[in-house]
């Protein structure tokens, strides 16, 4: 996954013990959380595995294409993920298909993250 330094520095911040305001410093928090855990994880894409609330996505869209993220992945499965959908769509995103991620969950069972799918949505070209 293509790192955003942004996002960096202020990991390294709270990691270091500073107290940082996520909206004051320009980083959406649901982008940011997002991010953490897809690194944890060691996914491919940027993964949404949280709520995603439709105010946030003009402005997650716009972070992610100020840092180059083309791809991204959204693997929550909320009632209501076709609205959410439709918002990256119509804030300059194409559903490219389906993929699958790692899961959030580690499986009591196996120890181990399950795979499951995910929407794959790709940035267009600014136009």
């Amino acid at each position: 996954m293509k790192k955003i330094a942004k996002i960096e520095e202020l990991i390294a911040r709270v990691n270091r013990g500073e107290e940082v305001k996520l909206n004051k410093e320009g980083v959406n928090p649901t982008l940011y959380w997002a991010y953490r855990e897809s690194l944890e994880l060691k996914q491919k894409y940027l993964d949404f595995h949280r709520t995603i609330w439709e105010r946030d996505i003009p402005d997650i869209v716009k972070q992610m294409r100020a840092d180059g993220k083309r791809k991204f992945t959204v693997s929550n499965t909320a009632s209501g993920m076709t609205e959410t959908i439709q918002e990256f769509i119509k804030n300059g995103c194409r559903l490219s298909g389906m993929t699958t991620v790692k899961s959030h969950a580690t499986n009591w069972q196996t120890g181990e993250n399950d795979i499951i799918p995910a929407f794959l949505l790709t940035l267009k070209e600014e136009q």
